[in-house]
């Protein structure tokens, strides 16, 4: 398999001078498993644009896959669509996202312009399915759920009696944070503690006022930073329940994430969410824009801690969320 992976994926105008790379990430390694890699690809360089398309034809690739999730990829995704179709490569998008979560008119209209240029598309939800049929009725489109992400971790925390959980991500309104914050104090008096870890997109001084006016600082941890994969391992691993309190959403990864550690997630009744989570077997699902829904999640998994989630997981993963599975739908899309 050819790897092509970017020098610089955003301009510093829309990413300001923070590092686009994980310092943690061992290239060496990447190269080990792909015949060829290069990290040439600048999403603004229209000549890296033509490059990428003469390393493909000369690797004689017959599918190119690409990774789908904002419309800023627009221009690069149709360059791209339009010369490896003229040479008779196929080009199929994952859809980590059909459509972004701030969505208005000129955006969908770019996805939908780029997403009809392919020849088949991947998606991880029947609601997905359903909007690109509504705008591409012939289009070639097929559901897989989003694989297990595993990692490698030597984290164990001291067992004790407090339910620890975790919100991890991009803090963004409509991920509810502030919904999980008022379920948090609805239960201050219960041995529960919450951590938050991932970068704020809006105003972080709103939820800092939140959790003061709750009374329950005493009860969470902010760390809001990027957070490498050496950490999030951590992290994931001193959770005992990974909480998705969305209001509204398609997918997420941070489900396939918190599997690959074999934690239970207690999520909102939103997108594609019921079709990922085994309501009672492998999380719960409540109703979203709640913190009293919220709240009784939360009290069902301190009621249940008997339950062999990470058992339950596992064999629900392995039937459900194969990246062997996934690699044969691109083979035959």
């Amino acid at each position: 398999m050819l790897l092509l992976s970017y020098r610089r994926q955003y301009p510093e105008l829309l990413y300001g001078r923070k590092s686009q790379t994980d310092p943690d990430i061992d290239r060496d390694d990447i190269r080990h498993e792909f015949s060829r890699v290069t990290f040439a690809l600048d999403s603004i360089n229209p000549l890296t644009w033509h490059a990428a398309v003469r390393n493909i034809v000369a690797f004689r690739a017959e599918i190119v896959l690409l990774p789908w999730w904002v419309t800023y990829f627009t221009p690069m995704y149709l360059y791209l669509a339009g010369r490896l179709k003229k040479k008779g490569i196929r080009v199929v998008l994952l859809c980590i996202n059909v459509y972004e979560h701030e969505n208005g008119r000129l955006k969908k209209l770019l996805t939908e312009i780029t997403l009809s240029r392919a020849d088949a598309l991947i998606v991880h939800s029947e609601q997905e399915k359903a909007e690109v049929l509504a705008f591409n009725p012939a289009a070639k489109v097929k559901k897989h759920l989003l694989p297990l992400f595993r990692y490698e971790t030597s984290h164990a925390r001291e067992q004790d009696n407090t339910l620890h959980l975790l919100f991890f991500g991009f803090v963004r309104p409509y991920k509810g944070l502030d919904v999980l914050l008022r379920a948090m104090g609805i239960l201050r008096r219960h041995d529960i503690s919450l951590r938050i870890a991932g970068e704020f997109w809006d105003d972080k001084g709103v939820y800092i006022g939140l959790i003061d006016e709750l009374g329950i600082s005493d009860k969470v941890e902010l760390i809001d930073r990027y957070v490498s994969d050496q950490e999030m391992g951590r992290f994931f691993e001193e959770a005992d329940l990974v909480v998705l309190p969305y209001r509204r959403t398609r997918t997420s990864g941070v489900i396939a994430t918190a599997y690959g550690f074999a934690k239970p997630v207690l999520a909102t009744d939103v997108g594609g969410f019921r079709e990922v989570i085994r309501d009672g077997y492998t999380g719960k699902i409540v109703a979203p824009d709640s913190p009293e829904a919220i709240a009784e999640g939360i009290t069902w998994f301190l009621n249940h801690r008997d339950v062999d989630f990470a058992k339950n997981v596992a064999t629900f993963a392995a039937k459900e969320m194969s990246w062997r599975s996934l690699a044969a739908m691109v083979e035959t899309s």
